[in-house]
């Protein structure tokens, strides 16, 4: 955008960039022919800097770009109350670091004034032995500890919440420069599941459909009901529930997936049967199945700037086996039973889409476009975006079991995962489900 043709003076917006040196050269569609004049042994090779626009990716653009000033003023406040966090607790440690320096050294010149005088010391800390009289070096360390302990206690704190606070700096740096494509897609073109009761993360990938499986380093065995969400940046949110064998609920992890390295996290409310999604920096989760076997109306959202979990409102009646959708500034959410709502993330508020649907078994939302299908057992809903309060009833072909999973389109098919590491691919076109993995 702030290009300028490489013709001195010239006002033309530059139209094409040439590709004949290291750098890259601008020009406008007048200066083309001066160009090659000027460097007639050079291969020049011409591109078009000008993208034409359709009236659908303009709205969309539109509302991604408002979205993200919208985001980037909503940031600047939280950034700025985080890095005058960090700022005061680096001040106070050093100014702590100065106290101690300052009194150790004195200390120092106060214990060789005394041994020098008096060939003697007064020692307050307790020694290995108390009855020994002779000082020796551990004594010394012992006092000078105990001199400065309040300091070195309260760095060492402060130190601990500072590496939590350069954590929380993290997705803002991350994200700063990123525009979310498509709000409704998932953020990678694989799907993720652990095997039952292991810490073996399953991959497939929908590009070559191959399924890879990789131990990762968590504390405690993952169920099949865990709530896993893909993150911009290649990362995972996995949050294993209490459906395993020790029947105790695992925390949430942050997984790269990069580099596989794990992230431990606050701990959460007690869930199974739920599904996860992401939106500016938060993991919705709604609905669920509670410890007691009892099934859940509070939802929860994690929040990845500041690492904490905000209770949501409650759903309008109790919700699990649920599937959701990102339809910009809200989500829809279904599931068991007859559930199907609106929730605004903006008033923190549902709206009900209709109840003419049976939802009482296993069921996904997935968007095709601007077209929503809803499948459940043996049917298929059918909707718009544009119309989400009308649905016609298809038949669906082929059988899949309980899953929480997003799923990932790739062409005309849905690909998805199931809570025993079971991939299935939905089509778009003829409503089959067929097990591939």
């Amino acid at each position: 955008m702030d290009a300028k043709c490489f013709v001195l003076g010239c006002t033309i917006p530059p139209s094409l960039s040439c590709i004949c040196t290291s750098e890259e050269i601008y020009l406008c569609h007048l200066h083309v022919p001066i160009h090659i004049q000027k460097h007639p042994n050079l291969n020049h090779n011409f591109r078009s800097i000008i993208k034409i626009i359709n009236p659908d990716m303009k709205e969309k653009i539109s509302q991604l770009l408002h979205c993200k000033q919208n985001n980037l003023k909503s940031e600047l406040k939280s950034f700025s109350a985080l890095t005058y966090k960090i700022l005061s607790s680096v001040r106070i440690i050093a100014k702590n670091y100065y106290s101690a320096n300052r009194l150790l050294n004195n200390i120092c010149s106060k214990i060789l004034k005394e041994i020098n005088v008096n060939n003697t010391l007064t020692i307050l800390s307790k020694s290995r032995s108390d009855e020994d009289c002779q000082l020796n070096l551990e004594d010394i360390e012992n006092e000078l500890q105990r001199k400065t302990k309040y300091y070195c206690d309260n760095n060492i704190n402060l130190f601990n919440e500072l590496q939590n606070s350069y954590k929380e700096l993290e997705p803002y740096l991350n994200n700063l420069n990123r525009i979310e494509a498509d709000l409704s897609e998932n953020y990678s073109s694989c799907l993720y599941i652990f095997k039952q009761n292991t810490k073996k993360l399953i991959c497939f990938d929908t590009e070559n459909l191959k399924k890879t499986s990789e131990d990762i380093n968590i504390e405690s065995n993952q169920a099949p009901f865990s709530v896993i969400c893909c993150l911009p940046g290649k990362r995972l949110f996995a949050l294993g529930n209490f459906m395993n064998e020790i029947n105790t609920p695992p925390p949430p992890y942050l997984i790269d997936l990069s580099s596989k390295s794990v992230d431990k996290l606050q701990e959460a409310r007690p869930r199974a049967y739920a599904c996860s999604i992401y939106n500016d920096n938060k993991v919705y989760i709604f609905g669920g199945w509670t410890i007691n076997n009892e099934p859940l109306k509070v939802c929860d959202a994690y929040d990845l700037r500041n690492r904490k979990w905000n209770e949501l409102a409650s759903s309008p009646k109790v919700i699990f086996h649920t599937s959701l959708l990102n339809l910009n500034q809200r989500f829809l959410v279904a599931g068991i039973t007859n559930f199907m709502y609106t929730y605004d993330w903006n008033s923190n508020s549902y709206s009900e889409v209709t109840d003419n649907l049976t939802i009482n078994d296993f069921s996904m939302l997935i968007k095709d476009n601007k077209q929503i299908h809803f499948i459940v057992r043996g049917t298929v809903y059918l909707s718009s975006e544009d119309d989400i309060y009308t649905w016609r009833q298809g038949l669906l072909v082929g059988f899949f079991s309980y899953t929480e999973c997003l799923p990932v389109i790739k062409g005309r098919f849905a690909y998805f995962a199931d809570g025993t590491s079971q991939i299935y691919k939905y089509s778009l076109d003829s409503y089959k489900i067929d097990q591939i993995a």
